[in-house]
């Protein structure tokens, strides 16, 4: 899977996390702290092939540093993003 990068940073409002796959198979889209600890799961799912959209209500999290991560069984990609509600 190949994970897009957010096209506002800082965030605002609903986010829409982008990312490709050339195969089916089950994925989350995470929220991690500055530390890297888990603070929402925002979808875990079976992705489908080609382009995939996950929105996410920022504003149920505190503005700050946030890194949103894709994990599979094979990967984990992670990004950074800054929310500003």
């Amino acid at each position: 899977c190949v994970l897009y990068s957010l096209e506002d940073n800082p965030s605002v409002g609903e986010l829409q996390f982008y990312f490709t796959a050339e195969q089916v198979k089950k994925v989350a889209i995470q929220i991690l702290n500055d530390k890297h600890e888990l603070v929402a799961v925002v979808n875990e799912a079976d992705c489908t092939i080609g382009g995939n959209i996950i929105r996410f209500d920022s504003t149920t999290l505190p503005n700050g540093n946030y890194y949103y991560a894709l994990v599979s069984d094979n990967q984990k990609t992670v990004k950074k993003m800054a929310i500003v509600n």
